[in-house]
């Protein structure tokens, strides 16, 4: 198209024989035609652009490698991790990665010139062949520009490309330039877009960043409180059941750290059924079926059922409309396990779990629920323990099975109370009169069973915890009551046989240790000395 036509060339010979003297088109310089100038360009701008391109991708491979060259050679970890960082301030100075993006960048340009050019020849050529074409062509220009303009207005959307980013750099710079002197990049916005949550606080682990080097995403990201407990459920939902049970674990303590949601939508938790069908699957992997034929917990699986019922007793605590409460009750009463770890965790003969009696008091009160004023769970422990608090007949010695349900009364009492303050707002005359009964009960357990310094400083602890989130009206009619009481107790040391004066000690001062009955006494004589052991019933015999 940029030479003469050697068919033209022919016709004009033939026409200067057949006919001398005439003017043909041999005696006129040769002009090429506008459009194949036109396409010539287009086409070869394409073709060298794509070589370059190529080219500059084969020299980024290689600038990539030498970014690893020789490191495996380098014996010290330290030199090696000297040796990596000053390779990355190299490539970070000289921008390598700005080139390498800019590397798709120049191919598109490529295939668009390239494209342009084949539809303007379609054109000059044959117009009708020449529209098809072209508006394939706008289908996919509108598309490929769509998808990357669209990050810069909706930055959730995953279309993000080496254009969009300088595109994106492009519009923050302006923005700069526009920007009045003296004024605060961020501060010129105002990012509360989650029911009134500020920037930075639905971080529940925040780390102060530069706000200079802060971008529109993490500013918005960081007011989507929802995101933490989309994570959440999207590790358990995908995390394997068999090998990744550590991260379920993980899963489970978080959860009840997301205050923040906790505050602003506590129904988000009950939307999420994983949370519930991933607890049944971690309880019901707590438990085991003994000798007799009854689930009790696996003894290996202690630390798991603990956080469980951690998690339990805070998700039960979580406001619940009528729907949400039926279908909690059903996932309960299908899988007993929830029960099982909560009651055998507070029955435990040796150290009873304050979460487990926390758990199993939410549990008991979410099965009986409170009917007006009155709670019929708390009324029942209240007269029980009021049975033999308020009798005459004297205790002796530590009890504790007594120890046990004063901790039991405490710990859901106050939960009670705590909860149903929550869900509504009484005077604090109304207050005292339903803590009264309750209050003098557990006065007179304090003082009627035996307690030691532990238990004292146990029940001092519930009241510390539970007493954060109480409100001045309770404060005043349960907690500094049962403090005062409490501090007012002088416990008893327990017991040593080693401590003269203590049960078990000689009249003469030495202390007479009581050994575990052998199953073979007779074939033990005993010891003599100042530490007299004394003998058992079996070696008596």
């Amino acid at each position: 198209m940029l030479q003469p036509d050697p068919n033209d060339i022919m016709i004009a010979i033939y026409q200067q024989l057949r006919n001398p003297g005439t003017n043909t088109t041999m005696d006129e310089p040769f002009v090429a035609p506008p459009y194949a100038v036109r396409v010539n360009c287009f086409l070869f701008a394409g073709l060298f652009t794509s070589m370059i391109v190529a080219l500059l991708g084969i020299l980024v491979k290689q600038w990539t490698r030498s970014y690893q060259r020789d490191l495996a050679g380098v014996s010290s970890p330290h030199l090696r991790a000297r040796i990596r960082h000053f390779r990355y301030n190299g490539a970070k100075r000289w921008k390598l990665a700005s080139i390498v993006g800019l590397l798709s960048i120049f191919m598109h340009f490529a295939l668009f010139i390239s494209a342009i050019g084949i539809i303007d020849l379609l054109f000059s050529t044959a117009q009708t062949v020449g529209i098809v074409a072209l508006l394939v062509f706008l289908v996919g220009v509108i598309f490929f520009f769509g998808t990357n303009m669209l990050p810069l207005f909706v930055l959730d959307a995953p279309f993000r490309s080496p254009l969009s980013d300088f595109l994106s750099a492009f519009k923050q710079g302006v923005r700069e330039v526009n920007r009045p002197k003296g004024s605060h990049p961020i501060s010129s916005r105002k990012v509360s877009n989650e029911k009134g949550v500020e920037k930075g606080e639905g971080l529940e682990d925040h780390i102060e960043q530069s706000q200079e080097k802060e971008s529109d995403e993490s500013s918005i990201v960081s007011t989507k409180i929802h995101l933490d407990l989309d994570i959440i459920c999207h590790l358990l939902s995908t995390a394997d059941k068999s090998t990744e049970r550590w991260l379920l674990d993980l899963c489970f303590e978080k959860l009840p750290k997301l205050t923040l949601l906790e505050q602003h939508d506590p129904r988000a938790f009950h939307s999420r059924g994983i949370i519930l069908e991933v607890y049944n699957f971690l309880a019901e992997g707590c438990t085991m079926i003994n000798k007799k034929g009854i689930k009790e917990i696996n003894s290996d699986r202690l630390p798991r059922a603990r956080q469980l019922c951690k998690f339990l007793a805070w998700y039960l605590s979580l406001p619940q409309t009528s729907e949400e409460r039926s279908r909690l009750e059903s996932t309960l009463d299908k899988n007993e396990c929830a029960t099982i770890l909560a009651t055998q965790l507070a029955d435990d003969e040796f150290v009873p779990s304050i979460v487990a009696l926390v758990a199993l008091g939410h549990l008991q009160h979410f099965k009986e629920p409170r009917s007006g004023d009155v709670c019929s769970t708390c009324q029942k422990d209240t007269l029980y323990v009021s049975s033999w608090a308020t009798s005459e007949e004297p205790i002796q010695g530590r009890v504790e099975e007594k120890i046990r349900q004063v901790t039991s009364l405490l710990v859901k009492r106050t939960d009670c109370m705590a909860l149903w303050e929550k869900s509504r707002t009484q005077p604090p005359e109304r207050t005292a009169e339903e803590c009264e009964q309750c209050l003098t009960t557990l006065q007179k357990a304090f003082q009627r069973c035996n307690l030691e310094e532990k238990d004292k400083k146990k029940w001092l602890y519930v009241l510390s915890e539970k007493e954060k989130a109480a409100s001045v009206s309770l404060k005043e009619a349960w907690f500094d009551p049962l403090r005062q009481t409490l501090d007012g107790l002088q416990p008893k040391r327990a017991i040593s046989p080693f401590r003269p004066g203590d049960t078990g000690s000689s009249g003469n001062g030495s202390v007479v240790i009581y050994a575990p009955t052998p199953n073979h006494g007779s074939l033990l004589a005993p010891p003599t000395g100042p530490f007299q052991r004394a003998a058992g019933p079996a070696s008596q015999n």
